[in-house]
């Protein structure tokens, strides 16, 4: 019996969610808002955060995006975590409609601190790719193109209800190159060289000395967070309020 206890307790501990993210929307730049779900993330067992969206919305949801089509969709985000911060992204209906109303949400957290860094809704391509379509995007408005969608946009927001997938990406900080035992190596052997061959004490700056090694791990690090900004900033419009 204490056994079986242990193991329910286990259970509920691995399925609560160690923090969220609660989600609302608007097509009128937030003059209306409608709640739109939460994000739940807990921890696996390989100590990697994973993410999963809990719709709030009501059937109605679909006939709202039909009926803004060539406005924004703006989703705002608010971090149990951060109560005080407000993190906004935005798409367009006439994606989120082409997709049956699947949403991919990318979230960017710092997992150390429990926080979240940044959020991005898509339309998840992967409701189209079974229907054998893609994604149109289209110069011209959802409106103008509407009856190229086939099947319509009408039918693709039957249901109603916002559903989607969140993909987690977790800040990592790459191995940066031991510049100070590097140096210092150097330094030993240079001294050790010239005990041997009698040469010329180097009376020169620290600088002078190992420009040519210092320079490399500065364009490794922008390097490396140029890229992180890309990885996080992807396509879609996200802004972070204070």
């Amino acid at each position: 019996m204490l056994q079986a206890t242990i193991a329910l307790l286990c259970a509920a501990s691995a399925l609560a969610a160690e923090w969220t993210i609660n989600l609302e929307y608007s097509v009128n730049d937030f003059k209306n808002t409608y709640p739109l779900g939460t994000i739940e993330l807990r921890r696996n067992f390989e100590g990697n955060f994973t993410g999963n969206f809990k719709s709030s919305t009501d059937s109605q949801f679909g006939k709202k995006l039909l009926n803004a089509l060539d406005e924004t969709y703006s989703v705002r985000a608010v971090s149990s975590t951060q109560p005080g911060k407000t993190f906004i992204t935005s798409n367009t209906p006439c994606n989120i409609l082409q997709t049956r109303l699947f949403h991919l949400f990318w979230v960017s957290i710092d997992a150390e601190h429990r926080t979240l860094m940044s959020l991005a809704v898509y339309p998840d391509t992967v409701a189209l790719s079974k229907e054998g379509a893609t994604l149109r995007l289209s110069t011209e408005t959802c409106s103008d193109a509407l009856e190229q969608f086939i099947p319509s946009l009408a039918d693709r927001a039957e249901g109603g209800v916002a559903k989607g997938v969140v993909h987690v990406n977790a800040r990592g900080v790459l191995p940066s190159p031991d510049t100070q035992s590097f140096v210092q190596k150097m330094e030993r052997e240079r001294r050790a060289r010239q005990q041997q061959g009698g040469g010329e004490t180097d009376n020169r700056s620290f600088l002078a000395k190992y420009w040519m090694y210092i320079v490399p791990v500065v364009i490794f690090r922008a390097d490396f967070e140029r890229h992180d900004a890309r990885t996080t900033g992807r396509r879609s419009c996200s802004i972070n309020i204070n």
